[in-house]
């Protein structure tokens, strides 16, 4: 058994559409079980024709670590593409299970030139919210900003407690909690936090 996580659209664009560039035959992925964290990386699968998805009930690494923990994988390989940033605990829970761990860093989180000076007009003009969708835009920005003065009275907008977990690390409060970790679950808590 092979389970894999496809949790970064680039990287599931980059398999799908150059596996013949690469002499992958994807016949190989039908034995594999694939896991994925949420519904949207659901739906991208299944564009390349991949069925039968494992996707836990709630959408962070936690929760699919607990759901391949579940799928017996001791003795297994398992493929781990993500970010440089990823969660450690993630992988070392895994491998706490005798599986096979191999992680392949498919891209890191990089501050574009040009941010530095919008983000310093955006913040003279004034903010009212704040939107964060992993706990690497929550180092992104601070980091962009200089750190947290720019963001104390703004209203942070969290689409998970994975995330809000990072916001909390830095010194700031969310105010807004997704209830369920989507941008479509955070589009509407924001909308709640305003209109009530």
């Amino acid at each position: 058994m092979f389970l894999d996580s496809f949790y970064q659209f680039k990287f599931r664009k980059y398999i799908f559409q150059n596996t013949h560039n690469l002499g992958f035959d994807t016949r190989k992925l039908s034995g594999a079980k694939i896991a994925a964290i949420g519904p949207v990386t659901n739906l991208s699968l299944e564009k390349y024709g991949v069925r039968n998805v494992l996707i836990p009930k709630v959408f962070n690494t936690e929760a699919l670590g607990e759901l391949l923990i579940k799928e017996a994988i001791k003795g297994k390989n398992i493929l781990l593409p993500r970010s440089k940033m990823g969660d450690d605990e993630f992988v070392t829970k895994l491998q706490s299970t005798g599986a096979q761990v191999t992680e392949i860093n498919i891209y890191k989180t990089v501050i574009p030139e040009q941010s530095k000076k919008l983000s310093t007009e955006i913040f003279k003009e004034g903010i009212d919210i704040a939107t964060f969708t992993s706990s690497s835009t929550v180092h992104g920005l601070v980091d962009l900003l200089g750190g947290i003065n720019k963001l104390k009275n703004v209203n942070i907008a969290c689409i998970g407690p994975v995330t809000e977990t990072a916001i909390k690390k830095v010194g700031l409060t969310s105010d807004i909690l997704a209830p369920e970790s989507t941008v479509e679950s955070l589009v509407e808590a924001i909308k709640t936090h305003f209109t009530g």
